[in-house]
């Protein structure tokens, strides 16, 4: 079982996924799937929330973040692949926006620019150039 598979049943509570435990005082009631994932087997993706919107994803990145901005739809979301080249491909989404990305970045320090400016873009507003993130922490060497 592909690891799309996995999340897809888990989120639609398809048989053989894991249930939710009952509530306290109470008995489990079978909710509706709250978003389904279906894997079109290259590479991408469509979801549909519990209210029937559909969209279509051109990479697992860009599925993450929607799924993270559909359920928390406050703040922002970054997500990175490095792939076996050691390539880096981000997506991002604010306030429970569309996702965007794919973002390619040519090596490590691009990336980490790339995300301390998005992390920190309002602080920032009408500036020009590279911006350093708010925080050192994982951006130091």
């Amino acid at each position: 079982m592909s690891i799309a598979q996995k999340l897809t049943d888990g989120l639609t509570g398809r048989k053989g996924a894991p249930r939710p435990e009952p509530k306290m005082g109470g008995e489990h009631e079978e909710a509706e799937p709250h978003f389904q994932i279906h894997d079109h087997g290259d590479g991408t993706f469509h979801s549909i929330t519990k209210e029937g919107d559909r969209m279509e994803h051109p990479h697992v990145g860009h599925l993450a973040i929607h799924v993270a901005a559909h359920h928390e739809q406050s703040g922002k979301h970054f997500h990175v692949h490095q792939n076996e080249m050691g390539e880096h491909t981000s997506h991002q989404a604010t306030d429970g926006g569309e996702p965007e990305g794919p973002h390619d970045h040519e090596n490590i320090e691009a990336l980490k620019e790339h995300m301390g400016q998005f992390l920190d873009e309002e602080e920032h507003e009408g500036e020009g150039g590279a911006r350093r993130p708010p925080h050192k922490g994982i951006f130091e060497e």
